[in-house]
């Protein structure tokens, strides 16, 4: 199971790139010209790449609808959602050889999924669509929709939405072997939870956990089986497992920095234990 370290792109935590293996990227912060250069060489860091398209934006202005269930602050589109895919698209062709994959705008619950199967097409038309991940949701598309997509995938890497608030968790299981049983890889957004990664078997998952100690202030450290966010009165948990000079650093600075990298390395070791715990159990995406 390869869990991609998402937000890698945002402020000083670029820096760490280096030592991320998987890491997922959001178009939606790097669509400026600015910003554009971080995705340039990523590739040179990281084993694999991840492009989101960043639709949980246009979710995040709909008071009914809440992207993976999490509830920001509104943030104000300046583009359509055509516009946005135009300026996507023009982004994805001009960086194609800077990512491995990227994820559709699946925005169907907004626009209709009509809209989204012409801009499947478009990127079919222009050479993308075999590194394009489609994703399913339920809402907007029927079981024969999530099947079609399944055998139109070009390449073999579709995705399923993660939990969202007052709605029933999908049928994981029942989802992840119609893609298992067609040797086509299935991403779960936002969905590195133990309860998840333990109980069902994706190829992939992301989410910005590993950024705890500098979010919350947490210390992520991955006890033999799932990361566990101990805090300063852990003392007895934390022992000699981190430095406690660099811990607790008189500067602040250097202090979240040692924090996030051992976010990196908490993430990266439940990764390891969750592919062989599959694999024990028969689930070898490699294979």
């Amino acid at each position: 199971m390869i869990i991609y370290l998402a937000g890698v792109e945002t402020s000083w935590q670029y820096k760490h790139r280096p030592e991320i293996l998987n890491a997922f990227y959001s178009y939606y912060y790097m669509k400026t010209d600015k910003e554009d250069k971080k995705i340039r060489n990523a590739k040179d860091y990281h084993d694999l790449v991840f492009v989101d398209s960043g639709a949980h934006t246009f979710f995040s202005e709909d008071e009914n609808i809440s992207a993976a269930g999490v509830h920001k602050k509104k943030e104000k589109m300046k583009e359509t959602p055509q516009e946005y895919f135009d300026k996507y698209l023009v982004w994805l062709k001009r960086n194609y050889n800077n990512y491995d994959y990227f994820a559709e705008l699946d925005i169907g619950e907004i626009v209709g999924q009509e809209l989204v199967n012409k801009w499947r097409a478009v990127l079919k038309k222009e050479k993308l669509y075999s590194k394009c991940v489609t994703v399913y949701h339920p809402n907007c598309m029927s079981w024969k929709d999530y099947i079609d997509m399944l055998e139109d995938s070009e390449s073999k890497y579709v995705a399923l939405e993660g939990d969202r608030n007052n709605r029933s968790r999908l049928p994981y299981l029942k989802l992840i072997k119609e893609c298992y049983d067609r040797g086509i890889k299935v991403h779960g957004f936002a969905m590195t939870k133990d309860s998840v990664m333990s109980k069902y078997p994706f190829y992939s998952v992301d989410s910005t956990s590993w950024k705890a100690g500098v979010m919350y202030g947490f210390i992520p450290k991955f006890t033999g089986r799932k990361v566990t966010n101990l805090t300063a009165k852990d003392k007895n948990k934390i022992g000699a497992s981190f430095n406690i000079d660099l811990l607790h650093h008189e500067n602040k600075r250097e202090q979240l920095e040692y924090r996030l990298s051992q976010g990196i390395n908490a993430y990266q070791q439940a990764q390891i234990y969750y592919t062989k715990l599959w694999k024990r159990k028969n689930i070898n995406w490699d294979s």
